[in-house]
């Protein structure tokens, strides 16, 4: 089959498929996964089979049908077929400048908000900035956009909402003092975190209707910002407050997404690896413990962004208080080259730097140096199972290596 011949084939089984399903599109530089799965929960709540795609692949009633995200037409046809009625779907911005939103148009569209990520493929920040107004721009007359009120880069995005298109904002503590859209349906004001997860006082319509707080099991401002944006996602699909509710209270972060590992130390496995990221969780961290934070980081190989390596430098060494800097995935570039880099943003007053590019030392490291009333935060590969070097493909788990890290070093005296 030719190329034109696989397209039109494309375009005709998504046509045939369009009508029988209510489709998320779910974009952002922080929290898409969580956002997905989320909504993904609140869907379940309600007792329908729930489905979703995400960079983790396609899940049809939590249970995982496919890894490849290539075979997502499939994937679709297989979840209408067992009588899914709304899927949802993370969209990054790559394939969002590839106009999947085009091709595929979601009656909901969520960004959760908008940092530093990926310039380099797009450009710089206005290319990266049109890639994720693709997903608002292709939204149907009668659809909705959800935006998050408190975002400074959504005050310019909520311009590409097209006039037949109804907009929902949420907000976790202030609105942007630039925001010119309407008023925040959910609005966090105090906010409350213990190891259990976080609780929010929350204003607003819907955040009235769901009695006026929320308590979830993830921690942090950042998940707040995505059970809002899960929530309102929802509410525009007309899901009650009550499933939203039940939904949200339910949902565990999925893996590698601020994962506790251990206790005292306090060890938590983040796949943060955008500046913005980086900081919300080591400040997450900063608030669980009366001790020191220790970061385990580095950056990977073939950045879209390599300028963010001096940056998330600069954020480690401003926000711990100690800095394990170590390899991530270097696939074909120097590993010192990127430690070097990340390195030239530990200037003037901040953490302790220890340099040991091999993560499964420089783990130790972190371990050897703590004490209980610390914490220690492995970042930048989440739920990966797998670390590149050059062309070779080691298996590797921070989860896994941090277990039988702790169990060495504090295990005997628990």
């Amino acid at each position: 089959m030719n190329r034109t011949s696989e397209q039109f084939e494309v375009k005709t089984r998504l046509a045939r498929l369009r009508g029988q399903i209510f489709r998320v599109g779910i974009t952002g530089t922080n929290g898409k996964t969580t956002t997905t799965s989320m909504l993904d929960s609140i869907i379940s709540a309600s007792g329908e089979l729930s489905a979703r795609l995400d960079t983790l692949g396609g899940w049809i009633g939590g249970e995982c049908r496919c890894q490849n995200t290539m075979e997502w037409i499939d994937f679709l046809e297989t979840a209408v077929a067992e009588g899914v009625r709304t899927m949802v779907f993370e969209m990054t911005s790559n394939s969002l400048s590839r106009y999947v939103s085009c091709s595929w148009p979601p009656s909901v569209g969520v960004i959760t908000n908008i940092t530093r990520d990926h310039f380099g493929h797009h450009g710089g920040p206005e290319g990266y900035m049109l890639a994720k107004g693709q997903l608002l721009q292709h939204l149907p007359p009668g659809g909705t956009a959800v935006l998050n009120a408190g975002d400074p880069a959504s005050a310019r995005m909520v311009e590409l909402v097209p006039g037949d298109v109804q907009s929902l904002s949420f907000a976790v503590g202030k609105v942007n003092e630039a925001w010119k859209g309407t008023e925040p349906l959910l609005l966090a004001t105090t906010i409350e975190m213990t190891r259990e997860g976080t609780r929010a006082v929350v204003e607003g319509e819907l955040g009235l209707a769901l009695g006026g707080e929320i308590q979830l099991r993830t921690h942090g401002e950042i998940y707040l910002e995505n059970a809002f944006a899960a929530a309102l996602a929802a509410h525009a699909l007309g899901y009650s407050a009550n499933v939203i509710r039940k939904g949200l209270e339910s949902f565990s972060a999925p893996p590698g997404r601020f994962e506790i590992v251990a206790d005292q130390p306090l060890v938590v496995v983040d796949f943060a690896t955008s500046p913005d990221a980086l900081a919300r969780t080591i400040a997450i961290l900063r608030s669980l413990v009366r001790g020191r934070v220790i970061c385990v980081f580095g950056c990977g190989g073939g950045a879209s962004d390599p300028d963010a390596r001096e940056i998330l430098g600069r954020v480690a060494h401003k926000y711990a208080d100690v800095v394990v800097l170590t390899n991530d995935n270097p696939r074909d570039e120097d590993p010192e080259q990127i430690a070097d880099a990340v390195s030239r943003g530990a200037r003037g007053e901040g953490a302790r730097w220890i340099r040991e590019l091999d993560r499964r030392l420089a783990i130790d490291l972190a371990f050897d140096e703590a004490e209980r009333e610390d914490s220690i935060l492995l970042a930048g590969k989440g739920p990966e199972r797998n670390q590149v070097i050059g062309t070779e493909v080691r298996p590797f788990s921070d989860v896994e290596v941090t277990k039988m890290a702790w169990q060495q070093f504090f295990g005997d005296s628990a």
